[in-house]
């Protein structure tokens, strides 16, 4: 006779498994608001960063959505998450990713933030006294050459031939567009050269001549860089920046004192504040 066995009641394991998705709430910038709160859209992870992550849509003047912790670098087409960087919100995160943006989500690998309001990009105010402009970007000069904030030759070169044109008043050429894309990384130095450029031109007192510059150079800007620094040079076209530019273009507007804002914003990235910076500089240059 054959013994029948009865199968025991399965056991439920003592550790459980974690759930699968990390929910977070977040901000979105307003400059996302038709990416964010319209259709989803497919994406990918293009860079994960203990502090962001970028996703690229592919589509657009605004390309690329960057996710950031609330301690990391506001980015104008950043959605902010509630955690900082020490938490790990993005670490399970990986290039390569699949990664979704839309119906007031963003998702990407096991991630899934939901946006739950919105915050506007700083800009600065308008300048006290123009006429002491050049004193502060003299100002500028002297403290990027003190601490040795050098740009490549290639930038310097290009950055060189672009304020001249600026000051001149002449046509610009192809002058600012062998900016475009020169350097390595995810914003190339010339990339952000030209940001600073666009930005300072735009407060200071020139804005017929950030939108001259720009439509010297929207149609290759796709072509010729990274998504991330495409994106970033659109938004600076219009106006739009992280804070510690914000700050240095206050300063030079004469609202602050310039070095502790020189500071924050030299801090930034590995070389992209510095390069920025002297953007800045050449943009604030009067003719």
């Amino acid at each position: 006779m054959t013994a029948v066995e009865t199968p025991m009641p399965a056991v439920p394991p003592a550790n459980p498994e974690p759930p699968t998705t990390t929910a977070l709430g977040g901000a979105a910038s307003r400059r996302l608001k038709g990416i964010v709160d319209g259709p989803v859209r497919s994406a990918m992870v293009r860079a994960a960063f203990p502090s962001a992550v970028y996703l690229d849509t592919g589509k657009g003047v605004v390309a690329v959505v960057a996710v950031v912790a609330v301690d990391g670098l506001r980015l104008p087409i950043s959605v902010v998450v509630a955690a900082t960087s020490s938490t790990g919100p993005f670490g399970r995160v990986l290039p390569g990713d699949p990664a979704a943006v839309g119906g007031g989500r963003v998702c990407a690998g096991d991630l899934e933030v939901t946006i739950g309001r919105w915050w506007t990009p700083q800009h600065p105010p308008a300048l006290v006294r123009p006429e002491h402009l050049p004193a502060r970007a003299a100002r500028l000069a002297r403290i990027l050459q003190a601490r040795r904030r050098i740009l490549s030759d290639s930038v310097a070169g290009g950055l060189s031939r672009l304020g001249s044109s600026l000051r001149g008043r002449r046509q610009f050429g192809g002058v600012p567009a062998a900016l475009v894309g020169l350097g390595e990384g995810l914003t190339p130095s010339g990339d952000d050269v030209l940001a600073g450029v666009l930005l300072a031109l735009r407060y200071l007192g020139r804005p017929s001549c950030a939108d001259a510059l720009w439509a010297s150079i929207a149609e290759q800007v796709p072509r010729r860089t990274t998504a991330l620094s495409a994106t970033l040079l659109a938004s600076a076209a219009e106006g739009d920046a992280v804070p510690q530019v914000i700050e240095v273009l206050a300063a030079l507007a004469g609202h602050r004192p310039l070095e502790p804002a020189l500071d924050r914003l030299l801090a930034v990235g590995s070389t992209s504040g510095s390069d920025i910076a002297h953007g800045l500089l050449a943009g604030a240059t009067g003719p």
